[in-house]
């Protein structure tokens, strides 16, 4: 006897709770790259890297165009200008301030520093290594030291954090203790490559987009990555489509009523054919048989890629113009470029200077290299005019200050100190300059009859024209 089937049953509400679990599920999983209750794996279906590594990042910056230029973009632009270091309070040249230039000069520190900053984006991380000549081995905090004697910058995968500060009344609580340090001895037969535990005294820990730690920041190409596989994916297919598509295919469609020759054999057909596709024959001996040519699909790829430039530009926050160097659109141009600007400064400002410059001079005025001293990070600004826009600067500037004086009673109502303060935006020792090279004369020129208003020089005095005017 046949065992009958058990039988499902829904009513309307028992359904809608169902789909309503269905649907909440699969919101869940997609935000994993999957859908319709793992059946549909979005990441792997379209190629993409489930879980990404410094080796990802590394390789894409080694060969991708487009993530070369997002990693060193915000670097190279924000330490094109290199900044000054000025002892606070003091006008002349002070021994820190020799200090560190001679430091700067010898050592080339900007540059390490700015190298550090570069492989800090690659990965979550990067590390400046103090070599010093405190006499003790690198796993050990810096003794007493009184000369930097090199330094070495190294990425992520080369510089592993071994152990963290556990102890939860460290003021250090949570950051690195040891790292590991794979260095390279270069030699002319071969490389060889040595591991070494480093104390994190003597190393300048960088990391950049730093959210719920203050170890691990976030690679730049992490929030891109998927949309440079794409952007490769179109652009090596445009590539191969107009190699594949350079050269027509045929069709060789033979006759069924032919009848070829004994001496045209099936061989000597198939020389002539290599021949014609890989040399410079461009003719080929064929009997019974009609040739036609295959229009190849070629398609203009530009709008496609231009999408990812698109989202890839949004996603680093680098203007589309500035990512591929295009020079169209002058209003846009400017827009972008000032936009950029504003954003390399505040990097220079919350990034550059308290995460990089700061903790490299505080520590070595702390070991005694560099003398105890309050300083200041001067950044000359990004933004340079040029002589046209330095023209036009002037010209504005000519007419606002022309428009004042010609006011009636401006003086009065706006004293110039504040006109030049407020609105033309002079600092004090430039106003202390125009004030005391005028020498009053604003004053007089603004009492004096102004000639437009008054072309025949008389005194107009409302209050005797009320009395009766002039005496005729």
């Amino acid at each position: 006897m046949t065992k009958k089937a058990d039988t499902v049953t829904f009513n309307k509400k028992d359904f809608l709770r169902t789909m309503n679990g269905i649907v909440g599920r699969s919101d869940l999983l997609q935000r994993a790259g999957k859908s319709y209750t793992d059946d549909r794996d979005i990441y792997k279906a379209l190629g993409f890297e489930s879980s990404l590594t410094f080796k990802h990042y590394w390789e894409q910056y080694k060969r991708g165009d487009i993530a070369k230029r997002v990693v060193e973009a915000p670097v190279t632009e924000s330490w094109r200008l290199p900044p000054m270091i000025i002892e606070n309070d003091s006008n002349e040249t002070t021994e820190f301030e020799d200090q560190w230039d001679v430091l700067n000069r010898e050592k080339k520190v900007l540059n390490y520093l700015l190298r550090a900053d570069k492989l800090s984006g690659i990965g979550r991380y990067s590390g400046l290594l103090l070599g010093l000549d405190d006499g003790r081995s690198l796993d050990q905090p810096v003794g007493t030291a009184t000369q930097l004697l090199y330094l070495r910058p190294y990425k992520e995968e080369n510089a592993v954090i071994k152990t963290f500060v556990s102890d939860i009344t460290d003021e250090r609580f949570g950051l690195p203790e040891l790292y590991e340090i794979q260095t390279t001895a270069v030699s002319t037969d071969s490389n060889s490559t040595k591991t070494r535990l480093v104390h994190w005294s003597r190393i300048i820990h960088i990391a950049e987009g730093l959210l719920e730690d203050d170890v691990y920041g976030t690679p730049r190409l992490e929030a891109i990555f998927n949309q440079l596989k794409n952007l490769e994916l179109v652009s090596c297919g445009s590539a191969e489509m107009f190699w594949r598509g350079a050269l027509p295919g045929f069709a060789f469609i033979l006759d069924k009523d032919a009848v070829l020759d004994s001496s045209l054999t099936e061989a000597t057909m198939a020389t002539d054919l290599e021949k014609y596709f890989h040399n410079l024959q461009r003719s080929v001996n064929l009997q019974g048989m009609d040739i036609k040519s295959l229009a190849p699909q070629v398609a203009d790829p530009s709008n496609h890629i231009d999408i990812y430039v698109s989202l890839i530009s949004g996603a680093t926050g680098i203007p589309k113009r500035i990512l591929i160097g295009s020079e169209r659109g002058e209003l846009a141009s400017s827009q972008d470029e000032t936009a950029w600007n504003k954003r390399l400064e505040e990097r220079r400002i919350n990034f550059i200077s308290p995460n990089i410059i700061d903790p490299f001079i505080q520590r070595l005025q702390k070991f005694g290299i560099l003398k105890e001293a309050s300083y200041s990070i001067e950044w000359k600004p990004i933004a340079v005019p040029s002589e046209k826009e330095k023209a036009e600067i002037v010209k504005t500037l000519s007419e606002a200050i022309a428009t004042y004086f010609n006011a009636l009673d401006a003086f009065d109502f706006l004293p110039f100190e504040i006109y030049m303060r407020e609105f033309l935006d002079f600092d004090a020792e430039l106003i202390k300059k125009v004030l005391d090279e005028t020498k009053g004369a604003t004053r007089t020129k603004l009492n004096e009859p102004s000639s437009k208003n008054n072309p025949t020089g008389k005194d107009n005095n409302p209050k005797q024209d009320a009395a009766g005017g002039d005496d005729e």
